[in-house]
């Protein structure tokens, strides 16, 4: 604990994860990124935690969603400089995972089996999704 203006306060740990509740993205799910009110975009997942020590692990790099402008000046790398566009890390809030009976973007639900496992359910459908 440490102290800020009088006040006790936790400290967080490097890989301690934001208190969102969304589901971990999985490597090679489908997934749909909200960029804003009006565009929708599918892409699978590249990476899970881009900068873990940076942004605590709750950013995803979906392709083809989110691209960004680089302007880069010509090195001994690169010899022709210029605007590179790349692919940058959204965060987890901003994604939903797909149905794969709905065929959109959808939030999760989680449902205790008998067995006394968890499943993600869709909360659109019903329908119970699989994760590899």
């Amino acid at each position: 604990m440490k102290q800020v203006n009088g006040i006790y306060k936790p400290e967080k740990s490097v890989g301690e994860s934001s208190r969102l509740k969304v589901p971990t993205p999985v490597l090679d799910e489908l997934w749909e990124g909200l960029l804003t009110k009006h565009e929708r975009c599918w892409g699978r997942v590249v990476s899970t935690s881009m900068f873990p020590l940076i942004d605590r692990g709750d950013r995803v790099l979906v392709e083809k969603v989110n691209f960004i402008k680089r302007h880069s000046r010509p090195s001994a790398q690169t010899r022709q400089g210029g605007i590179i566009q790349k692919e940058a890390p959204l965060h987890v809030s901003n994604v939903l995972l797909v149905c794969p009976k709905c065929n959109k973007g959808t939030r999760m639900g989680k449902k205790v089996l008998e067995g006394g496992g968890k499943a993600l359910v869709c909360k659109a459908c019903g329908e119970q999704i699989e994760r590899k």
